[in-house]
């Protein structure tokens, strides 16, 4: 059951760090910051972290309903979904997108 979560995490943390990276490097060819201004290599690395961060959102949803869907099981009221506890993977799961997008932003903020 367990094993599900553990996956999701593992590829959001996949796709957090190939967003971080391509956001980098596309900050690298700006014209601004030193680089050679190559629109195409802009272009490029900038749809590749869109699709990494579309993939994230993807993932937690899929996270979301993950445990909606637990807490459904356990409790048989939509309206106890918001009031279940996140414990353990599943916390970290619905967590883990929005922690690493803010301190990925945080991060190339300091690399400026």
């Amino acid at each position: 059951m367990h094993r599900v979560a553990y996956v999701v995490v593992g590829l959001e943390a996949l796709a957090i760090g190939i967003y971080v990276v391509s956001v980098h490097v596309a900050d690298s060819f700006l014209p601004e910051r030193g680089g050679s201004g190559d629109a195409t290599s802009i272009h490029l690395w900038n749809g590749r972290a869109a699709l990494a961060f579309w993939l994230l959102v993807a993932l937690w949803l899929v996270a979301l309903g993950r445990v909606a869907l637990r807490a459904r099981r356990i409790s048989g009221s939509v309206a106890a979904v918001a009031r279940t506890p996140l414990r353990g993977v599943d916390a970290l799961a619905v967590a883990f997108p929005i922690l690493g997008l803010l301190i990925g932003y945080a991060g190339l903020l300091v690399l400026d």
